[in-house]
C-alpha cells in the first residue's frame, strides 16, 4: 500500500493527505515488520516516513526556512501550525525519533532531540487525543530512552506514560509495550516489566476494534519481549 502512495505523491508531490497517511504507513510497516528483524533497513523505512511527513510541514514558508536552523527559531516557526497539521507534525516527530533510536553512532543526532521534543510537544497543545494520546507515549519513550546518568528522565517519562494510558483507558496496547520497553527498562523493575507485558498479552481480541491489528502486532512483540526477560534483565 505505500508503495502504492508512492506512486500517487509522484503525481501529486504537494498533496499533504497523501504525504501524511505514506509518513504513517512506512513508520507503522517499519516498527510492526521490519524493526526487529532488520534495523538497517527499518532505519531507511523511518527516514522515508520522516521526510514525507516534513515535506507536508515545508509546505509552510516559516517553517521551512527554519527547519535546518537554530533550536529557539526551529521552536519559534512551530507556532505556525494548527490542529489540522498535527497528524504531519506527529508523524515527522515519532518517525524522525525512531531514525535517531537507531542511528546512534551518528554525533549529529543528538541536536535533534530537542527539535523532535519540541514537535510532539506542539503536536500535544493543538491535539493531545490524537491517536488516543500517542504523543504523550513517544516522549515518555524519549525521556527513558537514555540511563539517568545520561540525562534520561524517568518522573518525565512516567508521567508522559500515564497521561497517554489516561487517554486511551490502557486500550491501545502499543503503550504497554513501550512502557515496559522503556520506562520499566531503564528504572530496571523486572516485575513491573513482566506485569505491563502480560497485561497486553492477557487482554482481549476485541479490546480496541479501531486498532485491531495494531493491537495484535503489540501482543505479538509483548509475547516476544517477555520471553526474553531473562536476557534483559
Amino acid at each position: 500500500r505505500s508503495l502504492q502512495l508512492d506512486g500517487f505523491i509522484e503525481a501529486s508531490p504537494d498533496n499533504t493527505r497523501l504525504l501524511v497517511k505514506a509518513a504513517e504507513g512506512y513508520n507503522g510497516y517499519s516498527f510492526i515488520f521490519v524493526e526487529d528483524k532488520s534495523p538497517e533497513r527499518a532505519m531507511k523505512l523511518y527516514y522515508r516516513a520522516f521526510q514525507y511527513a516534513t515535506r507536508a510541514l515545508k509546505q509552510k514558508e516559516e517553517f521551512a526556512e527554519a527547519f535546518d536552523g537554530r533550536k529557539d527559531e526551529f521552536i519559534a516557526s512551530l507556532d505556525v501550525f494548527d490542529k489540522e497539521d498535527v497528524p504531519a507534525l506527529f508523524w515527522a516527530a515519532s518517525s524522525w525519533l525512531s531514525w535517531v533510536g537507531l542511528n546512534v553512532d551518528d554525533p549529529e543526532i543528538f541536536l535533534a532531540l530537542p527539535k523532535i521534543k519540541a514537535m510532539l510537544h506542539r503536536s500535544i497543545e493543538l491535539d493531545e487525543g490524537y491517536k488516543y494520546g500517542m504523543a504523550h507515549t513517544v516522549l515518555g519513550a524519549l525521556y527513558a530512552s537514555r540511563p539517568v546518568a545520561f540525562g534520561g528522565k524517568p518522573e518525565k517519562s512516567k508521567a508522559e506514560f500515564d497521561r497517554a494510558f489516561e487517554i486511551s483507558k490502557r486500550k491501545l496496547l502499543l503503550f504497554q509495550l513501550m512502557y515496559a520497553r522503556y520506562y520499566a527498562y531503564q528504572i530496571q523493575d523486572r516485575e513491573l516489566f513482566v506485569t505491563t507485558l502480560q497485561e497486553a498479552i492477557d487482554a482481549p481480541d476485541d479490546l480496541l476494534p479501531a486498532m485491531g491489528f495494531a493491537n495484535a502486532a503489540a501482543k505479538k512483540k509483548a509475547e516476544s519481549l517477555l520471553n526474553d526477560v531473562d536476557n534483559i534483565f
